[in-house]
């Protein structure tokens, strides 16, 4: 048994599946400033097998930033540290270095967004990210930022992502180059969603607005592209419940 319970522990430390620390929930919005209020959905916690019958419950991958109104990105809000900072931990049998670990499917809209590449053109933690870069909550939390300056009209996006997030259109067996490949056995299947809101200076004080999903990103994270089909997302569609964004 006890070979057993050490077998379990390496395994979860290899797969980078170890539970996050606990994230307190962000402060109430005071007059002057941004609010933003994400609640999990059904599949917010995603059961990863480990070992045997054992399974894990993941949270998931998740980025907010700002934009113009031309798509011009302006800063980041939040990012989940694995990504952020390339700190992926190796899977079951995989040699390569830790330093050349890249999740390129994790977020890459976000990823192109702010950084104006893919994951596996970058080398090592993205610039930038540390002050707003932390672990994922286990459920659903709040963030409040400064209005943009100088823009009266601006975008917020989010963008989500779980590991291991199967099914069949995006079958962890799938072929690097195909449409339905995700990183292989350990990727993350499903592709990251896309969220998005309009917000106006204007109307501060007039309640929340709702961010609506706009697409998924690339499946293999080789694009910053954002794609409308959503045919053959499933359970994806669940891990946010809802995202509303707030001016006061």
């Amino acid at each position: 048994m006890k070979r057993i319970l050490l077998v379990l522990i390496f395994l979860l430390a290899a797969a980078g599946l170890t539970a996050e620390p606990d994230q307190k929930t962000g402060p109430e919005a005071v007059n002057g400033m941004l609010q933003i209020r994400i609640e999990e959905g059904e599949h917010y916690l995603h059961r990863v097998p480990v070992f045997l019958f054992i399974a894990v419950k993941a949270p998931p991958q998740l980025a907010l930033w700002l934009e113009d109104m031309d798509g011009n990105f302006i800063r980041t809000l939040f990012v989940t540290s694995r990504t952020a900072l390339a700190d992926w931990r190796k899977a079951p049998g995989d040699k390569t270095p830790k330093e050349d670990l890249r999740r390129p499917e994790s977020l890459p809209l976000w990823t192109h967004k702010s950084t104006g590449s893919t994951a596996d053109q970058l080398d090592g933690p993205l610039p930038g990210v540390d002050a707003v870069s932390s672990a994922t909550p286990k459920s659903g939390f709040s963030i409040q930022a400064d209005f943009p300056e100088g823009l009266s009209r601006f975008r917020i996006l989010a963008e989500v992502n779980a590991s291991l997030d199967f099914n069949q259109s995006y079958p962890g067996e799938a072929e690097k180059g195909s449409t339905g490949y995700s990183g292989g056995p350990w990727g993350s299947g499903q592709p990251a969603l896309v969220y998005a809101a309009e917000v106006d200076r204007s109307e501060a004080g007039a309640g929340p607005v709702e961010m609506k999903l706009q697409g998924h990103s690339s499946p293999d994270g080789s694009t910053g592209e954002l794609y409308a089909d959503m045919d053959g997302i499933t359970t994806a569609r669940e891990i946010i419940g809802k995202i509303e964004a707030e001016l006061r």
